[in-house]
């Protein structure tokens, strides 16, 4: 049960649930809980653009490293009553331009995930797969303030292009603050992602 022990938060234990199998657990603009697959920027679609200059609606924005822990790899296990056999596959970072490519100077930092919640080995890579995308695209945050605009959400794909502080990227949004007068200012924060393609970078039975 979510929260039995003295110690956990219930909303913790289910954010963790979530993450195992590759999904995001958030409240919406709505206040409403929703559930979905970690995003990324294959095939997803830019709802809006913030780019610096006339016309812009950003009043500031930030650049900066993460100081969070960063995993280059995911070893990913499942095991339970649902398998014969525990089923194992890894997935990492093998993007020789990437400051955390497995084969780098970063070298190989795996974080390890079991779980008896999957029970099929395209479960596993899927989720595996999934993992890596955030933990090695939480690497970089970018944060900006704008002229308040209710139609955006976390998750939502957008395009920010500003000079001074070296961003011309597309960026996922992981986090708005939204103001309650539209004289003030709404807060973004999000994150670069680089895709995991299917099937290239995800080693089964390894």
């Amino acid at each position: 049960m979510l929260g039995s022990e003295n110690d956990n938060d219930p909303w913790k234990d289910a954010v963790e649930l979530c993450e195992l199998v590759g999904f995001d657990l958030f409240f919406n603009a709505n206040g409403v809980v929703e559930m979905a697959q970690f995003p990324s920027l294959d095939g997803s679609v830019v709802v809006s653009t913030f780019v610096e200059g006339d016309g812009t609606t950003i009043t500031s924005i930030d650049r900066s490293i993460s100081t969070k822990e960063t995993f280059n790899g995911v070893v990913y296990t499942i095991e339970g009553t649902e398998v014969t056999t525990p089923i194992r596959v890894e997935a990492w970072d093998e993007d020789s331009s990437s400051p955390t490519y497995r084969n780098g100077r970063f070298g190989e930092v795996p974080t390890f995930v079991e779980t008896s919640l999957l029970s099929t080995e395209a479960e596993a890579v899927r989720a595996a797969a999934a993992l890596l995308n955030k933990y090695i695209g939480a690497q970089e945050t970018i944060s900006w303030e704008c002229i308040p605009d209710p139609t955006l959400d976390v998750n939502d794909v957008v395009y920010v292009k500003a000079v001074g502080a070296k961003v011309d990227r597309l960026v996922i949004i992981d986090q708005i603050d939204l103001p309650l007068s539209a004289q003030d200012s709404m807060s973004v924060t999000a994150r670069t992602v680089r895709v995991v393609a299917d099937g290239e970078e995800v080693v089964v039975g390894a």
